[in-house]
């Protein structure tokens, strides 16, 4: 117990002498620590077009040989949509540029904006899916009775939903994740 709070001691220090400790360089007049930059802003969902729910379609893959049904009877409708749970738009980072705050250098890995794009989604804030078996949303498994029934089966993905992308897992869909150099604040840390 006595270790730890020695170690919780020491990174406060730390962050208090990144942060606090020279208040004029740092360009907070009463000695505060620099505030968080980052801001949000709610955009279209890119799932479902902004409507709150889709149909996906299967691909065919000679499941509907012979069947002489409509296709759009295989068609699965996804209500709420799988990426913005029916609400029509998500929340992203704002990458818009910030205003500068005199008399303080401004981060050199971000510039004033505290983020850094996704490496894993590059901004976009949605990745292709995860699933092992998913082809573009939809898991095809072959028949093992080709005799009597020669078609395979599709069923969408557990992972995606039928959809074949998903929220990128590194950035939580936010396209960006906070500057490392300047942990967000978006100055120069000293």
């Amino acid at each position: 117990m006595i270790r730890f709070g020695g170690y919780l001691f020491v990174a406060c220090v730390c962050v208090a002498s990144a942060f606090g400790a020279e208040p004029e360089a740092a360009g907070d007049a009463a000695g505060d620590a620099p505030k968080l930059v980052l801001r949000t802003k709610k955009v279209k969902c890119p799932t479902c077009d902004g409507k709150g729910s889709l149909v996906v379609r299967p691909p065919d893959m000679g499941q509907y040989e012979g069947r002489m049904e409509n296709i759009k009877h295989w068609d699965k409708r996804l209500d709420p949509c799988p990426t913005c749970g029916g609400k029509r738009r998500v929340e992203v980072y704002d990458m818009s540029p910030r205003d500068p705050v005199e008399g303080v250098d401004p981060c050199p890995a971000c510039g004033w904006s505290g983020l850094k794009p996704c490496r894993r989604c590059k901004g976009a804030d949605m990745v292709k899916c995860t699933g092992s078996r998913c082809k573009e949303g939809w898991i095809v498994t072959p028949s093992h009775d080709k005799k009597h029934h020669p078609a395979p089966t599709v069923r969408a993905c557990s992972t995606c939903k039928g959809v074949g992308r998903m929220k990128c897992l590194e950035c939580r869909g936010m396209g960006a994740t906070p500057c490392p150099k300047c942990f967000g604040t978006g100055r120069k840390i000293k």
